[in-house]
């Protein structure tokens, strides 16, 4: 089923979690299989809080986008296929805590998949 379908209601979906005004607040979808990139337009997702991807079979790099989230206060990427560079919008966030937003990804080992900067972006770094 595809989410932009009219009269579909992506609150109802297992792994999404929405507030009381179905603003999608969290999507908690690790060790699903899930294939393809990240899309851009996540990045619309304005009350956004918790994202966790890790441990599926993503691919691509990781959009800026994401750095518009200034609600995320959690961003789990990690044992995916992503590669490239933590955005720089991604590391600015603060989250709604205003301290600052827990980033993991595939950025440890002396050739990582992902590059980004411990601890100052990247909560925590796994290895490929």
């Amino acid at each position: 089923m595809n989410w932009l379908m009219t009269g579909c209601n992506p609150c109802h979906y297992e792994g999404i979690f929405c507030d009381y005004y179905n603003h999608i607040e969290s999507i908690v979808l690790p060790k699903r299989g899930l294939t393809g990139t990240l899309p851009a337009t996540m990045g619309n997702l304005v009350h956004l809080e918790y994202l966790q991807l890790e441990e599926n079979l993503l691919h691509g790099t990781i959009p800026s986008e994401l750095g518009s989230l200034a609600n995320l206060n959690e961003l789990k990427l990690h044992d995916n296929d992503l590669t490239g560079g933590m955005p720089d919008e991604i590391c600015a966030l603060k989250g709604w805590n205003g301290i600052f937003t827990y980033v993991t990804s595939d950025c440890g080992g002396p050739n990582p998949d992902v590059s980004c900067h411990f601890p100052d972006c990247c909560s925590e770094c796994r290895f490929s």
